[in-house]
């Protein structure tokens, strides 16, 4: 099965939305089977994933990696359960994020550039 998600646009503000968005793409394939020790383990990893990408929200202080952070550890769980295919759009989604930020930081030194008299 391949995955061809368009990608909507980073909003650094709106980002719970957006793991939203993420969560409907890939909950299809997170497991159900709660039969033995493995569908446990891959059941515990699909809540993980649910609650990285529908219910973390990091702090307004957070660093690019720490704005990314719900994206990778379902990203890390995605790849746990096998949905490599899943686990690929966390991972876009996650640098874009990172790319987002690292730009905004950018033009933000830019402008305190621009104000600081030489």
């Amino acid at each position: 099965m391949v995955v061809n998600m368009l990608l909507p646009e980073i909003d650094l503000e709106n980002l719970p939305e957006l793991g939203r968005v993420v969560l409907a793409e890939v909950e299809p394939v997170l497991p159900t089977d709660r039969v033995g020790e493995r569908g446990m383990i891959n059941r515990a990893h699909a809540i993980a994933i649910k609650n990285w990408l529908g219910k973390y929200r990091p702090s307004a202080s957070a660093s690019g990696q720490g704005t990314a952070r719900g994206y990778q550890e379902a990203y890390c769980h995605l790849r746990e359960i096998g949905a490599l295919q899943q686990a690929l759009i966390v991972k876009r989604v996650s640098l874009r994020i990172q790319k987002a930020v690292a730009r905004q930081r950018w033009r933000h030194f830019e402008e305190t550039q621009r104000r600081e008299p030489k």
